[in-house]
């Protein structure tokens, strides 16, 4: 492959543009292609081609924010006809109504629903409704889970201390030691934010019961850590009877698994229902809207205006002719099945390569569920098959997994398949074909064998 004018023009872009990209996507979105980002052209269904003319058959789906595939025709055509009538008027219009009925239709956790426009905000919403609504200000939420930007969100237990299994530096399982993780955040955030472990019920019991009257909600990314960790069983189960028996709020944070591993989200997945709950990404196929979506009584707080809730792109009309469009293909019979389908198809490929190769790889995430094949995925290069939380998951990315990593990602960029293996989940896709698929187990299969024979030290 060849990134020439990828490469002309971070260049430039570094002279106008703060670190040369927007987001940290862009900065870790691929310098495994050498040492510059992919700049891409466009992209249709299953593919994305770069400014060089590479084509690639792609899995990161921006995040996640795609579902059905890029410029699927009839989300195109629903903003197309939007943008003809109206882009923006900071008022009402109908399709606030009619795509919040389709939420409170598909989601088990709505019935009422307020619309934002991205996961940060969503997640930061989700809190300062379960603080209004239960006068409390503590949020638990798990160790190295990212819920956004937001100065609480970047409250974690350092990385270093996840490194070294959160003890020796990191404090015990019930006393985690608290950093914020990047500058420009005051330590005084760090007050009502506690972090614990995920996977283990054990501490998170003992943790409630310490702070049980300051506690205003614990916030959860059903999937787990990094979307890709699978809570054990009946895990998502304890930590809603815990919060029933305190009178804590359960918020569920939907912005990754939203409408991608099954129509009601994480919740319809595990069959665990939330109060409330924040949405994004793949709700829109790629255009930027997120949600708020809970019970009633939670919801008031915005309804009687106990909480404020204003933004000149909340209820965008295009965002919504988008995630109309989009629910309306997602609503389909069988689109799941078909989603789980081709999951599983590449689930088994992978599995059955690890074993061939006899390659120190694991496969995660729903994925990893062949009974159940929701279509998230990633790749770890470990022997460890029962990773249960970010602790164990941080002892085994060390310098001989990072080395591992990059010559992975850099032979299936070769073989043109965009398939990151660190920093989140990657995603099959509606428009992803059998094809596509048989090509990206041809190239894992040259990938597993390049990067098993580089040399780590």
């Amino acid at each position: 492959m060849i990134y020439k004018k990828s490469k002309s023009l971070l260049e430039e872009a570094l002279k106008y543009v703060a670190g040369g990209v927007n987001g940290r996507l862009g900065t870790f979105n691929h310098y495994a292609s050498g040492d510059t980002p992919l700049y891409i052209k466009n992209a249709k269904g299953s593919k994305i081609f770069d400014v060089d003319g590479n084509e690639f058959i792609d899995y990161q789906a921006a995040l996640g924010a795609i579902v059905l595939g890029y410029s699927h025709d009839s989300v195109n055509q629903a903003v197309k006809d939007q943008i003809d009538q109206v882009s923006v008027t900071g008022m009402n219009s109908e399709l606030e109504t009619e795509v919040a009925k389709k939420i409170i239709n598909d989601v088990p956790c709505a019935e009422q629903v307020i619309f934002s426009n991205t996961g940060t905000e969503a997640t930061t919403m989700c809190l300062r409704i379960a603080r209004a609504h239960s006068g409390k200000n503590k949020i638990i939420k798990f160790e190295g889970v990212y819920h956004g930007w937001a100065d609480w969100g970047r409250v974690d237990i350092s990385n270093e201390a996840l490194a070294l299994g959160g003890l020796s530096g990191g404090g015990s399982r019930l006393s985690p030691i608290k950093t914020i993780m990047e500058s420009g955040i005051p330590e005084s955030v760090m007050n009502d934010i506690i972090v614990v472990p995920w996977n283990d019920p054990h501490t998170f019991e003992e943790i409630v019961k310490r702070h049980q009257h300051e506690i205003a909600g614990v916030l959860v990314e059903p999937i787990g850590p990094y979307g890709l960790i699978l809570p054990k069983e009946n895990y998502l189960q304890t930590i809603k009877e815990i919060c029933s028996k305190y009178g804590i709020i359960l918020i569920f944070d939907e912005v990754k698994s939203g409408f991608r591993v099954s129509l009601g989200g994480g919740m319809e997945y595990f069959g665990v229902t939330p109060d409330l709950a924040a949405f994004g990404k793949a709700v829109a196929n790629g255009f930027p809207i997120a949600l708020i979506a809970g019970n009633k009584d939670v919801m008031q707080t915005v309804a009687k205006n106990q909480v404020f809730h204003i933004s000149t792109f909340a209820g965008n009309p295009v965002s919504l002719a988008a995630s109309k469009a989009t629910l309306n293909e997602l609503e389909k019979p069988n689109t799941y099945t078909h989603l789980y389908t081709k999951m599983k198809k590449l689930a088994s490929g992978i599995n059955d390569l690890i074993s061939d190769q006899n390659v120190d790889a694991v496969l995660f995430g729903t994925g990893k569920n062949l009974s159940k094949p929701g279509p998230m995925f990633g790749i770890f290069f470990t022997k460890n098959e029962n990773i249960n939380d970010m602790r164990e998951l941080r002892l085994e990315m060390n310098e001989h997994n990072n080395i591992r990593t990059e010559a992975f990602q850099n032979a299936l960029l070769k073989r043109g398949v965009h398939l990151r293996t660190t920093l989140g989940p990657q995603f099959v896709l509606s428009d992803h074909t059998n094809e596509d698929l048989d090509k990206t187990l041809e190239a894992i299969d040259y990938a597993f064998k390049y990067a098993s024979s580089i040399h780590t030290g």
